[in-house]
């Protein structure tokens, strides 16, 4: 998946009035090696490890941030969510889309 794949899906899920466009949502992509999960709502406790490092590099890219690199340990994730919190601003739900 890529970020035109990613794109085109999120323009489906609003087509199918799933998400509306300004539902906060996130459209990671998946870079792991494992096969592409079903698209679903998620909570970030609900994500397994994969998940959680392409939603976290996602939305670092989306606030301008240099992503972390894929083995970076859980504190090192657990501060680059709370920079990204910080950066997002109240309106800003970390809820990805997968």
């Amino acid at each position: 998946m890529d970020e035109e794949d990613a794109a085109e899906r999120y323009a489906a899920e609003i087509r199918a009035a799933t998400v509306q466009r300004d539902d906060p949502c996130t459209t990671p992509v998946w870079r792991s090696a494992g096969p592409l999960p079903a698209p679903q709502w998620a909570a970030p406790s609900d994500l397994t490890d994969d998940e959680l490092h392409d939603a976290i590099h996602h939305l670092a890219l989306m606030s301008g941030r240099e992503p972390l690199p894929r083995d970076a340990d859980s504190a090192a994730l657990a501060a680059e969510m709370a920079a990204i919190r910080q950066e997002l601003g109240p309106e800003g739900v970390l809820t990805p889309w997968r």
